[in-house]
């Protein structure tokens, strides 16, 4: 049983070995002097960003060679954009899981203070602000889930819910408005009968 369990580890091992030289080798052919070459890898390492991302990134930083540099940051770029099916970034604002959601508002709150000192102080209560907060702190989720290694489809499907759970929060706060807004309503009535006997 353990010499099983030690051969299948041991070929693991192997095509892990063979997957990041396969990689590295893509990632120094994006400099080739042969275009065809170039094109090749770039096309090979965006079908396979998954398992050369953590390379690709630093490729993109590292690289001594400005064509690769170039290249990994394209491909990684291309790696972090999602498809959606609403118009824009869903909010997290509606995401179920309120202490996920608190930590990515959070950190939205920061990148704003920390990028745009010259707007003043930035306010969660204030509706702009927050606005801009649940959208941004969608896009810090979506990253971090792409590169814990979260397929990208199933980061995609995650997004079109969110779009649900929005569409759905939102009728639910304009019913809610409504509701007050007709309770509002009587109490004034209520009181103009009484003030008019």
């Amino acid at each position: 049983m353990d010499l099983l369990l030690a051969l299948v580890l041991a070929l693991i091992g192997v095509d892990k070995v063979k997957e990041t030289r396969q990689v590295n080798n893509m990632i120094a052919q994006l400099g080739d002097d042969k275009f065809a070459k170039r094109h090749k890898a770039d096309q090979w390492l965006r079908d396979n960003t998954r398992p050369a991302f953590a390379a690709l990134r630093k490729a993109a930083v590292e690289n001594e060679d400005l064509e690769i540099r170039v290249r990994a940051r394209r491909i990684v770029a291309a790696y972090y954009r999602v498809k959606t099916s609403g118009e824009v970034m869903p909010s997290i604002e509606y995401l179920p899981n309120g202490l996920l959601r608190e930590r990515y508002i959070k950190m939205a709150e920061k990148y704003y203070q920390d990028n745009f000192p010259e707007a003043g102080t930035w306010n969660r209560n204030y509706a702009g602000d927050w606005a801009l907060f649940v959208r941004k702190g969608t896009e810090f989720m979506v990253r971090d889930f792409l590169e814990m290694g979260v397929p990208k489809d199933k980061v995609e499907k995650l997004l079109d819910k969110m779009n649900k759970w929005e569409v759905e929060g939102i009728k639910k706060k304009e019913e809610e408005a409504k509701k007050r807004q007709e309770e509002m309503n009587k109490r004034q009535e209520e009181l103009r009968k009484k003030n008019n006997k």
